[in-house]
């Protein structure tokens, strides 16, 4: 007999109950999602700095209590097959320091906040979902992080209903989201610009519809 068990409560149960447990891969994925609409977040450079300069494993360890792995892509880990070392953005603050200022982007006056090429300080609004524990956690050590490298942040936590609001008027610059893939994981969705948060990316919707066609093995993982 077996069942799943979702809930972080179910290492004590089972040690309680005497169980084996089994952690798995499942199709659930958590992720930030940039408005590319925005000031400065417009330029990759500055995600690239934001994404460099957030500590993802300590994030996975306490907001998430280890139940989650990190991935260098939003693929599964060693999807198809490709090997997936989890450092492509690995916590470097330096070398998101480094890219803020090819971004035009750094502490001018050493008050320890980031200034614009005007002089104003760069804000940054993260938008969670207040119901959500895991997910509010995280979204506070992010606000660290980012305050760490220099941003003004603000966390905007709402309720559900006004959550889901914010996303439609994309009243964020960064979003803290969930999303569970179908079972063929066709990503198509998140780079044609009709997803909740607006992206598109040409070049990645071209890829992710390749990836649909009826290949072999060999050809889909090159």
């Amino acid at each position: 007999t077996c069942y799943i068990d979702k809930d972080t409560d179910r290492r004590s149960i089972v040690k309680d109950k005497n169980l084996v447990m089994y952690d798995m891969i499942s199709s659930q994925v958590e992720f930030l999602a940039f408005n590319t609409k925005k000031p400065y977040w417009s330029d990759k450079r500055v995600r690239q700095a934001a994404a460099y300069g957030i500590d993802i494993e300590k994030i996975l360890n306490n907001a998430y209590a280890g139940d989650a792995v990190q991935t260098d892509t939003i693929y599964y880990p060693n999807f198809l097959g490709v090997s997936d070392t989890s450092e492509l953005y690995a916590y470097d603050p330096e070398k998101a320091l480094n890219l803020l200022e090819k971004a035009g982007l750094e502490d001018k006056n050493g008050d320890g906040l980031l200034e614009d090429a005007y002089g104003k300080n760069v804000p940054v609004s993260i938008l969670v979902n207040k119901k959500n524990a895991q997910r509010m956690t995280a979204a506070k050590m992010i606000s660290k992080n980012l305050e760490t490298l220099g941003f003004k942040v603000n966390i905007n936590a709402l309720a559900p209903a006004e959550y889901k609001k914010a996303i439609a008027n994309r009243q964020f610059d960064i979003l803290i989201v969930g999303y569970e893939m179908e079972e063929t994981y066709d990503l198509r969705e998140f780079f044609n610009g009709k997803n909740a948060w607006g992206y598109y990316n040409a070049d990645l919707f071209s890829k992710s519809r390749e990836l649909e066609r009826l290949y072999d093995a060999d050809t889909q993982k090159e």
